[in-house]
């Protein structure tokens, strides 16, 4: 059977140009539509918060936390900004807030869009409207709130992680891992973010938020 290349060539090419047109053409829409979307007018508006002053790198945290107690539609937020910025909000957020500021915004959030607080489903306490820390995750409300909690690596596993000059660390099985960040599901699995506990042999090692397979792991 004889193949075509430059056909194949040309039509995968195609199909990536149409792809990414058809990505802009929704964020150009959304922007068009802005001024009638209150979504998309938070969208904006947190992405800007979170960059301002001169070179627009730095984060004015309380704007944040005061635009979560106006987003009645934490979803819709979190579309127009992935639509908007090609990043999912959640974990911008993460790298933005603390993460007691990150339990701020999120019970602003709940507030806002008239959570209800207390209660109980199968078993599990739901809610958190009153400004306290809620005990469902705001993204994922199957899976319980987990920031700022403890990991440690399970029995029998290892988890290695890369610091920002790319050096690895391992941190071996019941030892400390982090401090949990938020969740992420992904290809039918579920992952962890944190952030990596300091070794106490280099107390100048730095690394970047990770994830880790939630099987991995376990709290503290």
């Amino acid at each position: 059977m004889n193949i075509n290349f430059p056909l194949v060539i040309l039509i995968i090419s195609g199909y990536f140009v149409l792809k990414n047109g058809l990505k802009n053409y929704n964020a150009d829409n959304i922007l068009n539509n802005a001024n009638n979307d209150n979504s998309t007018q938070l969208a904006i508006q947190i992405y800007n918060a979170a960059h301002t002053g001169v070179f627009g790198t730095t984060e004015d945290e309380e704007l944040i936390i005061q635009l979560g107690s106006q987003i009645k539609d934490w979803p819709k937020v979190r579309q127009a900004y992935l639509t908007l910025y090609k990043s999912e909000l959640s974990t911008d957020l993460e790298k933005w807030l603390n993460p007691e500021e990150l339990q701020r915004f999120f019970a602003a959030v709940r507030a806002a869009s008239g959570s209800s607080s207390g209660g109980t489903s199968g078993g599990t306490t739901t809610g958190g409207s009153t400004g306290t820390t809620p005990t469902r995750d705001p993204n994922y409300p199957d899976l319980p709130y987990i920031v700022g909690r403890i990991l440690l690596v399970n029995p029998n596993r290892t988890v290695t992680v890369k610091d920002t000059a790319g050096k690895s660390h391992t941190y071996a099985a019941n030892e400390e891992l982090g401090t949990a960040t938020g969740w992420l599901k992904r290809d039918g699995k579920v992952y962890i973010y944190f952030r990596p506990r300091v070794p106490w042999y280099n107390p100048t090692w730095t690394a970047t938020t990770q994830l880790v397979d939630a099987n991995f792991v376990r709290f503290k």
